[in-house]
């Protein structure tokens, strides 16, 4: 399972350099931990570790993520005004994701 090298706050990024790898016996942990380092890597922490903890699903904040036509906001915004409009997701793609869109007509 992976357990935390070092102490991290709440909100920082993890590396592979924050993370071991180790064998214990884990039926006796409440959440089940996470064993692939992929899981992890570059996930913002939901509170701060000290070293040694088994790492799970509960303290990782995993990026929300939006399916194709899944119900979203379309924000226009010009200097002097902001648009909002519901619209279907074109595509796959993570929550707060923006894409800029240019306008080619006149």
């Amino acid at each position: 399972m992976l357990v935390t090298a070092s102490n991290l706050r709440r909100g920082a990024k993890s590396f592979e350099e924050h993370l071991l790898l180790v064998q214990a016996e884990v039926t006796s942990l409440a959440h089940p931990p996470l064993i692939d380092l992929s899981e992890f890597l570059g996930e913002e922490l939901k509170c701060s570790l000290t070293a040694d903890p088994p790492l799970h699903e509960v303290i990782v904040q995993l990026p929300q993520v939006l399916v194709s036509r899944d119900l979203v906001q379309r924000i226009v915004q010009t200097e002097a005004l902001r648009l909002r409009q519901p619209v279907e997701a074109p595509a796959n793609g993570e929550a707060r994701e923006f894409i800029v869109v240019r306008c080619t007509s006149s």
